[in-house]
């Protein structure tokens, strides 16, 4: 009998695992998710987050732009987080209204599967095998 996956496992796993690299990220890493690369926004909610009262002028110097699905690219190249403070931490962490990537960063869950974010330094230096592992075998997850 093949397994089913567990999403609520998964979840649980996933946000261990995002939570084991807040000292690396400060510390190490230095946010680069953050400055480095492109922001996916879903929506007006999410883009008025991060654009706030400068959503005029970064739309005109290309730093957001709308993407051919309705959602919005933040060009983290051209300028970085906002929200993005001196010591590397971020000003809406805990707040509702950060943007989903932003929470799920650098592991996703997509239906019953996972990815993660090459891009992120922690995951290049394999700071979350051992979660990679417990999704394949405690939450049935596998890797995309």
């Amino acid at each position: 009998m093949i397994p089913v996956p567990d999403r609520f496992l998964a979840e649980e796993i996933a946000k261990k695992a995002r939570e084991s690299l807040s000292t690396y990220c400060i510390n190490t890493c230095k946010a680069q998710c953050c400055r480095k690369g492109k922001l996916l926004l879903q929506n007006e909610k999410e883009l008025e987050t991060i654009a706030e009262t400068k959503k005029e002028k970064a739309f005109k110097e290309k730093i957001l732009e709308k993407t051919p699905f309705g959602n919005y690219t933040y060009n983290l190249e051209k300028q970085s987080c906002p929200h993005l403070k001196k010591d590397w931490t971020c000003a809406i962490h805990k707040e509702e209204r950060r943007p989903q990537i932003c929470s799920d960063y650098p592991l996703f869950l997509v239906k019953n599967k996972f990815i993660l974010a090459n891009s992120c330094p922690g995951v290049r230096e394999n700071l979350l095998t051992e979660y990679s592992k417990e999704l394949k075998e405690k939450a049935h997850f596998k890797e995309l």
